[in-house]
């Protein structure tokens, strides 16, 4: 390994260890290129015992983008062997596969296998999720990956082998209507949870030409019964008789969009 990658008192002795494991072909390291990486320095602290199994961790939900990330960490031997992390469709289509969604986080597919293969990399050398590379990449991204692998960690302190979600995150999912309504407008909705919490339920109306608009209708009794109710759930049009058909048409035909796109339902 390059000398830029500092270990110390019990890292140094894990790594030792880890190496040797490697040789005899019992741990898997990802084979790349080991050039530019910068560890923060590691602390001491008392050793940590892991139970052997496998342990999987998900997001609760899909993504704004679509996709959900999912981690698998080994453990054998008391030590982490091995890590598989993707994040996937509903179709099973892996986020690296979508080269128009990579160049919209300003990076390239061999940039962001840099990124998981550092991560990776980092947390069987040092058998610690806590102490990550710095690496430049999408906060999300480095979110995601740090909460799945803690999360994975403390059920192998524990044992607990059930597959696991996990949802303390805030994402805003983002929805528009393929038809305008009866002036001619488009509806978008914008929903921002916090894990499990709508906190946030927005409205905005677009021309023909994509361009914001006003509208004439007010969606603000809607979105305050959805916040008060804490769903996104279909409205009856005899529920709210006061409303236009078409408007609330449109409104439950996004709602649907959003819903879907949280839960991984092709719209």
């Amino acid at each position: 390994m390059k000398d830029n990658i500092k270990l110390t008192g019990l890292s140094a002795i894990l790594f030792v260890v880890i190496v040797l494991l490697g040789l005899t072909g019992n741990i898997q390291i990802p084979v790349a290129n080991t050039h530019n990486l910068h560890y923060p320095k590691i602390e001491q602290s008392k050793p940590v015992h892991l139970v052997d199994g496998d342990y999987i961790v998900q997001t609760k939900y899909y993504t704004p983008e679509g996709y959900r990330p999912r981690m698998k960490m080994s453990v054998r031997n008391g030590l982490i062997t091995h890590i598989q992390y993707e994040e996937r469709t509903p179709m099973g289509t892996e986020i690296r596969d979508n080269d128009a969604y990579i160049q919209s986080l300003k990076t390239t597919v061999e940039k962001y296998n840099e990124f998981r293969w550092q991560n990776i990399t980092s947390i069987i050398m040092h058998q610690n999720p806590y102490v990550l590379p710095r690496v430049s990449q999408e906060p999300m991204h480095e979110s995601l990956f740090r909460s799945l692998a803690i999360t994975c960690f403390k059920n192998a302190e524990i044992g607990k082998k059930e597959n696991t979600e996990i949802n303390d995150f805030v994402w805003t999912y983002r929805a528009r209507s393929d038809e305008p309504n009866i002036e001619n407008h488009f509806l978008e909705l914008n929903a921002t949870f916090n894990g499990d919490t709508l906190i946030k339920l927005q409205t905005a109306t677009y021309d023909a030409t994509h361009h914001k608009t006003t509208n004439g209708f007010d969606f603000g009794p809607l979105i305050a019964h959805h916040v008060s109710q804490q769903n996104l759930d279909y409205l009856d049009p005899v529920h709210f008789p006061d409303v236009e058909p078409e408007f609330l048409a449109q409104y439950n035909d996004v709602l649907v969009r959003i819903n879907n796109l949280r839960n991984g339902i092709p719209n």
